[in-house]
């Protein structure tokens, strides 16, 4: 039907909560994505993946993004 082709188009966020409290950490910690790709040992495109919600870190690079951010990205609801 047309309303599945348009919906096919609509990209929503897979954690929208997560994608911005990891944005908003870099920020804070005025870190670039490069810097905080090259902290945690992978490719910037991938920390911009994860900002905006396109791919979601798994828990060994949520620990290491939780330790270079200095922020807790598991166990609560954000």
């Amino acid at each position: 039907s047309d309303i599945s082709k348009i919906l096919s188009f609509i990209s929503i966020p897979l954690d929208f909560n997560l994608s911005k409290t990891i944005q908003q950490a870099r920020v804070d910690k005025k870190m670039t994505q490069k810097q905080l790709a090259q902290a945690i040992n992978k490719p910037t495109s991938i920390i911009a993946q994860y900002e905006n919600g396109s791919a979601l870190p798994d828990n060994q690079i949520l620990g290491k993004l939780e330790r270079s951010l200095g922020v807790k990205l598991r166990g609560k609801k954000l």
